[in-house]
């Protein structure tokens, strides 16, 4: 059942990843280190959400997948990208879909 969840979660990391692309959100261009090493959560004092869904989040995600480790338990990060995008005209309906998936399994 394990290996499912972790293909699942492959599945939707490579589906986030192609809905950023789409949305034109994913880059090219790597944050700086002092960047992605905030401590804050999100890195909302550095990155935007977008790159924090890129960089971290995804990057991370992808090395408890490779590694098997424990998956972490509950996720709510739908909402996040429903603030970021308020004020945004982008149709985020995939994105959101997906991160609502994701935060489902990760929170079953």
């Amino acid at each position: 059942m394990k290996n499912d969840v972790y293909e699942s979660l492959t599945d939707m990391l490579d589906q986030l990843q192609q809905a950023l692309q789409s949305l034109n959100e994913w880059s090219d261009k790597t944050p700086s280190p002092e960047a992605l090493s905030s401590a804050q959560p999100f890195c909302y004092d550095t990155l935007r959400f977008p790159e924090w869904l890129q960089f971290v989040f995804i990057v991370r995600m992808r090395q408890i997948i490779a590694g098997r480790q424990s998956l972490p338990g509950a996720c709510g990060i739908a909402p996040m990208v429903e603030e970021h995008f308020k004020s945004s005209r982008k149709d985020i309906s995939e994105l959101l879909r997906i991160l609502e998936t994701i935060d489902q399994i990760l929170s079953d």
